[in-house]
């Protein structure tokens, strides 16, 4: 175990901090959306299954990479936030130096004020550069299957209103099955969010995890 006076062990001190308080309570939380996601699936499913099972397995399938990418996702913002975090450390350390008024004197005293100003500056970009590109690469993520399952979704109507046209259903029928579609999409999208949100956070508590039991 790393001893208290080394950068590693407040590292890891402010990584517990911002991880404890409520990583394990959201993934109790995200658990229970999951489940409620999946039985809503499962009951949204077997109407879009008994209407054309083609559209309930291209609806599902383009989850399957949102998933993946969303996971990939998850994996790069942990390992961006282990790196980030001295940086926020000693960001919150130079601000401490001005603000609070023992410290303040002696920056005055010793004309360190300029010097610690354009360190805060350069963190302070630092990390919001690191958080504006997460960002942007989460939009076009987004963006992406938002898009998909939109194109699907119209699809599917389509499909539904010329089996009506044809008479294959009724025309009671289009609101029935265009409710069961965006039901499961809904459901499919929900328990994707609630799934990467579990591999996020269980990647946080894994990392801090790992640093203290197995020091790696």
């Amino acid at each position: 175990f790393p001893s208290h006076d080394t950068d590693k062990f407040r590292t890891l001190l402010d990584k517990f901090n911002s991880s404890y308080k409520h990583r394990p309570r959201a993934l109790l939380n995200n658990l229970y959306w999951l489940f409620d996601a999946l039985i809503q699936f499962v009951l949204a499913i077997g109407a879009v299954l008994y209407f054309n099972w083609i559209v309930a397995l291209i609806t599902l399938l383009i989850t399957i990479p949102s998933i993946f990418v969303q996971s990939k996702f998850s994996v790069h913002r942990r390992q961006v936030y282990d790196l980030s975090v001295p940086i926020i450390r000693k960001y919150h350390y130079f601000v401490d130096l001005l603000s609070h008024p023992c410290e303040a004197k002696e920056v005055k005293l010793y004309n360190l004020g300029t010097v610690i100003l354009q360190q805060i500056s350069k963190l302070r970009t630092n990390l919001y550069q690191q958080e504006l590109k997460m960002a942007f690469q989460r939009f076009r993520i987004d963006s992406v299957f938002s898009q998909l399952n939109s194109l699907v979704f119209i699809a599917a109507e389509i499909y539904i209103i010329l089996m009506a046209l044809v008479q294959k259903i009724t025309i009671g029928d289009i609101s029935f099955y265009t409710s069961a579609v965006g039901r499961m999409q809904r459901s499919i999208n929900s328990f994707a969010n609630s799934f990467t949100n579990i591999f996020d956070n269980s990647l946080y508590v894994q990392s801090v995890f790992d640093d203290i039991v197995t020091g790696k």
